[in-house]
C-alpha cells in the first residue's frame, strides 16, 4: 500500500466503535480472513470492500443512514493505513458519487494484520428505493515501506435499499 501523506484523527474508542467491529466481524468471517492473510506473499496487500447496508448504529438513533465497511489485509502488521471509500449509486445513464472519505488510521497493536474502517456513511435524504455498491482503495505503512493494494476493489453485489440520497 504506496501510503499518500494524509492526516486524520481517527475516533476516539466508544461504545460505537465496539459495535461497529462486533459488526464488521460478522461481515468478514475470522476463519476466512486467517485463511486469505496466509495467501498473501511478501509485498503483497488486498483491500475487501462490504456490501452497502443500513447503519444499525444510526437506526438505533433515528436517522437512516446507507454505510460501507471497508477493510485492509497485508503480509505483515500495518503500522498507518490509509483509506479512499466511495458510496456510489447506480443512475439511468451513469452512477453518481454519494461521498468519498479519506481517512488516515495508526495501529497501535502489534501482529494486526488486518485493519478495519467503518466510517464511511450517507445519511438518507428519503425512502426513496435505491441501489448503492461500495468503492475503495488502501495505502499502508509496513517496517518503514509504503504498500498499496494494486487496484480498486468494488463491493461484490450491488444492493437496493429504501434510501434516497
Amino acid at each position: 500500500l504506496k501510503a499518500w501523506g494524509m492526516h486524520m484523527l481517527f475516533p476516539r474508542r466508544s461504545l460505537a466503535s465496539i459495535l461497529a467491529v462486533l459488526l464488521c466481524m460478522q461481515l468478514f468471517p475470522a476463519s476466512s480472513i486467517a485463511a486469505r492473510i496466509n495467501n498473501l506473499k511478501e509485498g503483497e496487500c488486498r483491500i475487501d470492500v462490504g456490501k452497502a447496508h443500513i447503519s444499525d448504529y444510526f437506526t438505533k438513533r433515528g436517522r437512516l443512514a446507507v454505510k460501507v465497511n471497508v477493510l485492509s489485509e497485508c503480509f505483515m502488521r500495518q503500522e498507518k493505513t490509509t483509506f479512499w471509500v466511495q458510496i456510489r449509486n447506480k443512475g439511468r445513464l451513469f452512477d453518481h458519487e454519494v461521498v468519498t472519505e479519506i481517512r488516515t488510521i495508526t495501529n497501535k497493536k502489534s501482529g494486526n494484520n488486518t485493519i478495519y474502517f467503518e466510517g464511511t456513511y450517507a445519511f438518507c435524504k428519503n425512502s426513496k428505493k435505491t441501489t448503492y455498491y461500495g468503492i475503495g482503495q488502501a495505502w499502508a505503512i509496513i517496517n518503514g515501506k509504503r504498500y498499496f493494494t494494486n487496484r480498486r476493489a468494488r463491493s461484490e453485489k450491488n444492493v437496493t435499499i429504501p434510501c434516497g440520497t
